[in-house]
């Protein structure tokens, strides 16, 4: 990432902002906090020459935390492709299919962020649509030992979802 071309140089910042002021602020990811402030998060930014070249570096970065504890979790930033959300599905979906076509499935896990994110059932102008709406396409990639473990410490988390709805609510109004 050092070789970056200087207009990518402020995607990580970016991000972080978003990370705290939204993501942590409002608690909708409750385990988000010890990665961010631990600094135990990686960032991989594919820009949009690279992007025909996806599964390579999906498959790298995942065979990068299969070598290492560190970092704990990793997003994947797309700052100047996959613009268009449906692109982005497309593309999420692909890393979905490379996680059980290489036998990683159980291993780690993915969750998804989008400038216009926008939930199956809503409309686009929905708030809850929010609670995932990030400054730029993200892929995360999770471990799932990770998430099993802070399961284990948090009651009830299938409400999580039904939770961030309402707090999105309560926050950006109806």
């Amino acid at each position: 990432m050092n070789n970056l071309p200087p207009a990518y140089k402020n995607v990580i910042d970016e991000t972080n902002q978003w990370i705290e002021k939204i993501v942590i602020k409002h608690q909708f990811c409750p385990f988000a906090a010890r990665p961010y402030f631990a600094q135990n998060i990686g960032y991989q930014i594919i820009i949009k020459p690279d992007l025909g070249r996806f599964p390579d570096h999906f498959l790298k970065e995942l065979n990068a935390l299969d070598q290492s504890s560190d970092p704990e979790t990793t997003l994947l930033i797309f700052p100047d492709s996959v613009e268009d959300f449906y692109d982005y599905l497309d593309l999420l979906a692909d890393a979905e299919d490379l996680l059980i076509d290489h036998d990683y499935e159980g291993i780690y896990q993915l969750a998804s962020f989008h400038p216009f994110y926008q939930f199956a059932g809503t409309t686009s102008d929905d708030v809850t649509n929010k609670t995932n709406r990030s400054p730029y396409p993200i892929i995360q990639i999770l471990r799932e030992d990770s998430i099993t473990k802070a399961l284990k410490n948090y009651a009830n988390p299938e409400q999580i979802p039904e939770k961030n709805m309402l707090k999105a609510r309560e926050i950006f109004g109806k």
